[in-house]
């Protein structure tokens, strides 16, 4: 489900609404306040994001997914909240080597859980574990555990997987992996062995992005009849042989996952990794500034305005594909600031702002703000970047690297607006139309079919057939790609544009008439990508929108929602 995630513009997330949020958790998880606090931390900032191409919200604690409110208004919590919350789940425990197929898309199926029974209620959430650890890989929705003679299952899926360990959700963290508090009551003494899962984490994930998970996920995405069985192995399945590069990826990073809740109490003093690489702080400006110089010259002005949060990501996305350039390396050395310890493992710390000069991102991007690079723009505690500088002599002057993009899917299709005429005859004009030999039916016919049948039977003078459909009583039907409106009596009325004053040299447009035309779409998205486009506060009131600042609505109902220009009307 969450193969590949992209991020929309982000805004905190008010005391009010979190207080809902944490209600709606705890209704739907069944949750108490330990529980609660553990799984939402009250202390941590929470902001709330949409996900770009899907009807699914996002809620970030900190930098970290937290919980995601699903399309159909299921609520889940993701892998980073599960780790550090107690168990709340039902859990099913699998082999180590069950994982990998999960990651490449496939559902759990029954000969894969070694836990199975018939306390797994169908439709609830459950949880994903390895044997000897209690940290969840997955969750999912579980079914029913009964055939129809209510006999216990032995074949068959035994959980619909909604999120796994190394999607999209688990990559969209700065960090790639949060340092979970194990519960171990020897975590203490093992604070070494804890650095190294974290460190092997990290190479993992890497090697996930490098190494074609992707093609393996793209090769059993979707695949519900997997068989895997129990086990020191995996045994007979419909799924194509993965290759041998990306399953021993997997395995590794399978096997990093499963030692993160498995202590061993017999480690050598050898194996313990000590702290993590530090960089002076000059080289992580450097490299910061040469990330954001990158990123900038990929963002067209279409993704504007953007969340600085969103561009950081970018940027993390970037540099991580950068610092193994030469040409990177030659700028590095350059500047005398050239450390062995440069490499892609060590990405994450060499373009991490809180080990640079700035502490805090918002004011690394003020900064590149200062110095002409960017503009930017906040509201209610949410700053985004509103345009790029491409003339700033920084911008002119910097080449940017040629590295490798990975496919995007293809940009999200915006079904034409069509609106079609239609044309009613009442009794006295059908029985008129006989007597020329022209038999129309009660219900509404099209225009163009109208205009055909006149010609046909009638006359092909212009007059004639104009005489004809004045008589008749109009009505219009909206089409949006294949759906289709009721058919409503009357011409369709434009949708109205104007600014009006708000008094001390302010304005705000207003939007008449626009949830005619987008019949198919939820009120709540509308506006959110309204809000998202201008970043500006954006308002309803019976189906009349309001838009605060002068803003050139017109092109964004054209380009976005697939609106022409005769539907508008500028007043």
């Amino acid at each position: 489900m969450f193969k590949k995630v992209e991020l929309g513009n982000s805004s905190l997330v008010g005391s009010k609404d979190r207080k809902v949020l944490r209600a709606r958790a705890v209704k739907a998880f069944s949750l108490n306040d330990s529980q609660a606090d553990s799984l939402m931390p009250p202390k941590a900032a929470f902001s709330v994001a949409k996900l770009a191409g899907t009807r699914h919200t996002l809620y970030m604690a900190d930098a970290d997914p937290c919980l995601v409110v699903l399309h159909d208004g299921l609520i889940i919590p993701t892998i980073y909240a599960l780790w550090n919350a107690p168990p709340v789940f039902p859990e099913l425990k699998i082999h180590r080597q069950v994982l990998s197929y999960i990651m490449r898309g496939a559902h759990l199926m029954i000969p894969g859980v070694l836990n199975w029974s018939d306390s797994f209620q169908a439709g609830s959430l459950a949880v994903v574990t390895l044997v000897g650890s209690t940290k969840p890989v997955a969750i999912g929705i579980c079914q029913n555990p009964l055939d129809d003679n209510g006999e216990l299952k032995t074949s068959g899926r035994a959980l619909e997987v909604l999120h796994h360990y190394g999607d999209g959700l688990c990559k969209l963290s700065p960090k790639p992996f949060p340092c979970p508090d194990l519960g171990d009551e020897h975590a203490a003494s093992e604070e070494g062995a804890t650095d190294k899962t974290v460190h092997s984490q990290n190479d993992n994930n890497a090697a996930i992005q490098s190494d074609g998970c992707d093609s393996c996920s793209a090769t059993i995405e979707g695949n519900s009849e997997t068989q895997i069985v129990t086990g020191e192995g995996v045994a007979h399945s419909n799924v194509a042989e993965p290759q041998a590069v990306a399953e021993s990826t997997i395995e590794d990073i399978t096997e990093s996952v499963e030692n993160m809740g498995m202590h061993e109490h017999s480690l050598d003093s050898k194996n313990t990794v000590g702290e993590s690489v530090r960089f002076a702080v000059p080289l992580v400006d450097l490299t910061l500034r040469i990330c954001f110089l990158q990123t900038i010259h990929n963002v067209t002005d279409d993704k504007l305005p953007m969340d600085i949060s969103a561009l950081y990501s970018q940027m993390n996305a970037d540099g991580t594909k950068i610092v193994s350039k030469s040409a990177f390396k030659s700028l590095v050395k350059e500047a005398n600031m050239w450390d062995d310890n440069v490499c892609t493992e060590n990405a994450g710390a060499l373009i991490s702002y809180k080990n640079s000069s700035f502490k805090k991102i918002a004011k690394m991007f003020q900064a590149w703000a200062k110095e002409g690079l960017i503009s930017m723009k906040e509201a209610r505690g949410v700053t985004t970047v509103v345009q790029i500088h491409r003339s700033s002599e920084a911008y002119v002057k910097f080449t940017p690297f040629n590295i490798a993009k990975e496919k995007e899917k293809d940009a999200k299709k915006v079904d034409k607006i069509v609106v079609r005429r239609l044309l009613a005859f009442s009794a006295g004009q059908r029985k008129d139309l006989a007597a020329l030999g022209l038999h129309i039916d009660n219900k509404p016919m099209g225009v163009d079919q109208f205009k055909k049948i006149v010609i046909e039977h009638i006359s092909n003078e212009g007059s004639v057939i104009l005489d004809h459909m004045n008589k008749a009583t109009q009505y219009h039907q909206i089409w949006r790609g294949d759906e289709s409106a009721p058919i409503c009596k009357g011409p369709a009325q434009p949708v109205t544009v104007s600014v009006e004053p708000r008094g001390n040299r302010k304005h705000i447009t207003v939007v008449k008439g626009l949830f005619n035309y987008l019949f198919n779409e939820d009120e709540d998205s509308i506006l959110e990508t309204l809000r998202r486009k201008f970043a500006s506060a954006v308002s309803v009131n019976n189906g009349v929108i309001s838009i605060q600042g002068r803003v050139p609505v017109k092109n964004e109902l054209v380009d976005h929602f697939g609106l022409s220009q005769q539907h508008i009307k500028l007043l």
